[in-house]
């Protein structure tokens, strides 16, 4: 009876095991990985509004599947697009993410102070549009949050209410 019960124990736990991995892959399946390196691109948007309409548009980095972190999308946007893209920045270089947290699908972001900076109403939009669909690339990631230093804040720019989580269709009804 005991070995029974120790033999089924101990196949549930590999059978969890095996689910962990799947379930870690299909958290992040929207991500496309070089099959010979396992290198990942990540989609970074940022912004290339014109006078007349609010655009980003993407840019890809390959980074080592060692460096791969969550984190690591908002330092990137943070660093900004590549000088060649003809992209604009999204956010000041010398924001830091203070930390990255996850609950019910939604990802809380907490930056530092140096990211709230008035902006027209176009340039915040682009903004909260590149943070949201760079990191709604991740499957379990459902809207985005965002923080300063560590409270909840009311804007970026003086133009969108940041009190709810965002996604990409709430954007436009938190207009001030």
């Amino acid at each position: 009876m005991m070995q029974k019960t120790f033999f089924s124990i101990l196949v549930i736990i590999v059978l969890s095991l095996g689910s962990c991995e799947d379930l870690q892959n299909s958290f992040d399946s929207k991500l496309n990985t070089n099959k010979n390196t396992g290198d990942i691109s990540l989609q970074l948007y940022f912004d290339k509004s014109t006078d007349d309409k609010i655009l980003i548009e993407p840019e890809t980095r390959d980074i080592s599947k060692y460096e791969y972190d969550i984190s690591l999308v908002m330092d990137e946007l943070i660093k900004g697009p590549s000088s060649s893209s003809g992209l604009s920045p999204i956010l000041p270089k010398d924001t830091r993410v203070l930390s990255i947290s996850f609950k019910d699908g939604i990802a809380i972001i907490d930056l530092s102070k140096e990211c709230k900076v008035p902006m027209t109403e176009k340039k915040e939009e682009a903004c909260l549009r590149s943070i949201v669909k760079s990191l709604l690339e991740y499957n379990y990631i459902k809207k985005v949050k965002i923080n300063i230093e560590s409270n909840p804040t009311d804007t970026l720019g003086g133009n969108f209410n940041l009190s709810e989580p965002l996604d990409l269709e709430s954007i436009p009804m938190a207009k001030y």
